[in-house]
């Protein structure tokens, strides 16, 4: 057996025994030793956060409880996820009592956690902060939407404008507002953490400055970004409760940037 295989090997039963334990809890492994497990933590992602390893530990792996679309239907499952120091990633879900299965595809918060605790960097982020502040503005015009009473009037785009972070709570154009997001796209990650850091920026209540400091780059534009879905999903669902004027001044203003690609 290759020494790839057996590290694979070992990270998939570290996340699998990852799988018998609390959410929240997680499991440090070191070689030649059995895995310590760590008490669960209240903190959403568990108690790898802010976790320093020493280099003795090759391996940790976490327990989480997760949503996964599974064979058409949405399923509720125990999810392990293990990150090795010598690269494999592995993430492990069950459902009930069924045998654990591998998921075939996990980035996010979950990995980026594992190599934080290890000391690892994290890969940069594939978007800018501009599509921090696309998502959350359009999730919040669409809360708003889906929570007015019936028979209410549909907003304006006088309405919706004045409540952007970039109008000054007054009502702007498409054009304006558009303008104002694009100025936004030299900003860089590195950035918006060290805003973090000093107490300032997007509020999240778990993403203390100890914690964003303890992220990298990367993992703290991932860690903000999965608090929403992706920008032009909301966007399309938002314009579709729209009259078609203020749907039009939506997409006007929410235009991407020229040329700007858009892996995700």
């Amino acid at each position: 057996m290759s020494s790839s295989r057996s590290i694979l090997d070992h990270v998939t039963a570290l996340a699998d025994a990852a799988l018998d334990h609390p959410p929240g809890s997680a499991l440090l492994w070191e070689l030649g030793r059995s895995p310590v497990a760590l008490a669960a933590a209240a903190h959403r992602y568990g108690a790898l956060v802010g976790l320093s390893c020493p280099a003795t530990i090759g391996a940790v792996a976490a327990r989480h409880e997760a949503v996964l679309w599974l064979d058409g239907s949405r399923h509720e499952v125990a999810l392990g996820v293990a990150v090795s120091r010598a690269g494999p990633c592995v993430a492990r879900f069950r459902r009930g009592c069924d045998r654990p299965r591998t998921l075939d595809h996990l980035v996010g918060p979950l990995v980026d956690l594992g190599r934080r605790a290890l000391g690892l960097a994290t890969p940069p982020s594939s978007v800018g902060p501009l599509e921090l502040v696309d998502a959350a503005f359009i999730d919040s015009v669409l809360t708003g939407l889906l929570d007015a009473d019936l028979g209410a009037g549909r907003p304006s785009w006088c309405d919706i404008s004045a409540t952007h972070p970039l109008a000054g709570s007054l009502a702007i154009t498409p054009l304006e507002l558009r303008r104002r997001r694009w100025a936004l796209h030299p900003m860089g990650w590195p950035t918006v953490r060290q805003r973090l850091i000093r107490g300032g920026g997007v509020v999240d209540s778990e993403l203390t400055p100890a914690v964003a400091r303890w992220l990298d780059d990367g993992s703290v534009a991932r860690w903000l970004l999965a608090r929403y879905p992706e920008p032009s999903q909301i966007l399309a669902d938002v314009c579709e409760l729209l009259d078609a004027p203020t749907a039009a001044a939506m997409a006007t203003a929410h235009a991407p940037w020229p040329g700007r690609l858009r892996p995700r």
